[in-house]
């Protein structure tokens, strides 16, 4: 049986695609460094993981359209929706605008998430250096 392959299109967006790669890398490190900073045991990590990822992704509309408004505005607030919906709008044909709200949300994230458990985990080692 003969195989045939399905075009990738080139985004149409460059600026908008490196910015929602560059926003979505920060905002998810954070997180991951949140989820990390606060499971104590090595075995539980998977579990736990799982137990916040399925329901974001979910809801955020990445494995079927959610037709909520309750639950879009929601997941417009946290940072799959927005990585989403910027990374759609690079490969979108139309004018090249750049999606501020969604790189904002996912500046948040990354930002304010990543300053706090960094301000809140960080410790000094006094015996070192010495």
């Amino acid at each position: 049986m003969p195989y045939t392959t399905v075009p990738l299109p080139a985004p149409s967006h460059w600026p908008a695609l490196t910015g929602a790669l560059l926003l979505g890398a920060a905002a998810f490190c954070a997180l991951g460094v949140a989820v990390a900073a606060l499971i104590r045991n090595a075995e539980a990590a998977p579990a736990m993981v799982q137990l916040v990822l399925f329901p974001l992704v979910f809801i955020s509309g990445t494995y079927m359209p959610i037709h909520s408004p309750a639950l879009n505005s929601l997941a417009s607030a946290l940072p799959v929706k927005p990585f989403n919906d910027a990374l759609l709008h690079a490969f979108t044909p139309g004018p090249a605008t750049l999606p501020w709200s969604d790189f904002g949300v996912l500046a948040l994230w990354g930002g304010a998430a990543g300053a706090v458990v960094a301000v809140r985990r960080f410790r000094w080692d006094q015996g070192r250096g010495e």
